[in-house]
């Protein structure tokens, strides 16, 4: 009696099963006495050294020449995928801190006494794609897959596939118990509950059961959502804003420094907090006081920085260091230049550092995201790019007086290298 019988194989050992111009699957038939037949392959298919990707073959016969044909091709599979390499695409990352389990603690449990090696990445903060918005009465939201953020598993064939299953299995509960729900809290302090790179919160899924999403620094936005079973969200709520509102937070409004300023205080502003991010003064203060400081270069942005801190002191100490280093850079010492966004690459690579050496003034250019039109010259005097200190205070009337040449000098040398650039 004649039968059919798929036998799904990885796509990577479709070429191994039909051999060099056929060979392989013709000796196959003639030896087995059953017709196999191979998909045929699509020229844009890829996989990347990824055997999640399968394949059915189609065996046709009787029933023994059938089991035959499938012993042979599943001992070409076992032959070529001893050890492979599989990709889930298609697993929501919110899922990820949940299957990874507290300090990835279930990861161990999967490659305990194992040839295998599983990485789910450590997901808290969202990249592309925002998580699902919560549903009412606290049911399953929607949780869509991330493709470009895969499961990884590596190792024995058998292993993979037994750690894929179990995987899955999980996936299918976590589908039914998860539930969640955002909360709105200060961007300053998103980096007290998550910790350095997100490390304190396996200690967070370890107490409340529950696990936390940030939004990127590129977002607007300060909701973080809390996902975990239905009967432990309101605990994990609770500890966001037990840990939130243990932070000291103090605000400097660095416009009021220089309410005069020619451009205006708020230009003046923002231009002062685009010269010290770039110069890398804000992430100093964050690593000298234990702070995070939160400043906004956007045209209509806030002109305060805010400054969090666990420690009250610090706190303060931050604010008045702000203060000073923001008194020690009036309006005279930054001079904003009209460029043409199209020659900011070439300024950025050849100008800068002959500026610097030339004039003594540091040049700042928007980043090729941003779509600003001012280069920022910023005098910092004869000292060495390296050795200049950032001053923090108000310049004497006489040191002030050498500003403006020089940069009306740095101005001149930047304007006359385009001059000549179509």
């Amino acid at each position: 009696m004649q039968q059919s019988v798929k036998v799904p194989v990885p796509l990577s050992v479709r070429a191994h099963i039909i051999g060099r111009g056929g060979a392989n699957i013709t000796n196959l038939s003639q030896k087995t006495g059953a017709k196999i037949q191979v998909p045929r392959q699509d020229d844009t298919e890829t996989f990347d050294d990824d055997d999640s990707a399968t394949i059915d073959v189609l065996i046709e016969g009787d029933a023994v020449a059938a089991e035959m044909a499938r012993q042979e091709i599943e001992k070409i599979v076992n032959e070529r995928t001893s050890s492979i390499n599989l990709r889930l695409k298609d697993i929501p990352a919110e899922f990820y801190p949940f299957l990874a389990g507290a300090h990835n603690s279930r990861v161990g449990d999967l490659e305990s006494g194992r040839d295998l090696r599983v990485q789910i990445p450590h997901y808290h903060t969202w990249i592309e794609q925002a998580p699902a918005q919560p549903a009412a009465y606290r049911q399953p939201p929607a949780f869509v897959p991330q493709a470009s953020l895969p499961i990884q598993i590596a190792g024995d064939r058998l292993a993979a596939n037994e750690a894929r299953a179990q995987l899955e299995r999980q996936v299918e509960q976590l589908r039914r118990e998860l539930v969640s729900d955002q909360v709105a809290i200060e961007r300053g302090r998103h980096q007290f509950i998550v910790g350095d790179r997100g490390t304190s919160l396996h200690d967070f899924l370890a107490e409340t059961g529950c696990a936390v999403i940030l939004p990127p620094d590129a977002e607007d936005d300060e909701n973080l959502t809390i996902v975990g079973p239905a009967d432990r969200l309101d605990e994990g709520l609770n500890k966001v804003m037990e840990l939130a509102s243990s932070m000291a937070m103090a605000s400097v409004d660095i416009s009021r420094s220089f309410p005069n300023a020619p451009l205006g205080a708020q230009a003046h502003a923002r231009n002062v907090t685009k010269y010290l991010q770039q110069r890398r003064a804000i992430q100093d203060l964050e690593r000298l006081y234990n702070a995070r400081i939160v400043a906004s270069t956007a045209r209509n942005g806030p002109t305060a920085w805010e400054v969090y801190s666990r420690d009250g002191k610090n706190t303060m100490k931050a604010r008045s260091d702000i203060m000073n280093l923001i008194s020690g850079h009036p309006p005279t010492r930054l001079n904003p230049v009209q460029v043409h966004p199209f020659y900011h690459q070439h300024l950025r690579q050849s100008a800068g550092p002959q500026i610097r050496d030339q004039f003594g003034v540091h040049m700042v250019v928007p980043d090729e995201s941003d779509s600003d039109d001012e280069i920022l010259l910023v005098y910092e005097g004869p000292s060495s790019a390296s050795d200049y200190q950032l001053p923090r205070r108000q310049p004497a009337a006489n040191e002030a007086q050498g500003f403006e040449p020089a940069l009306k000098e740095a101005q001149q040398h930047l304007l006359g290298l385009l001059s000549g650039q179509q």
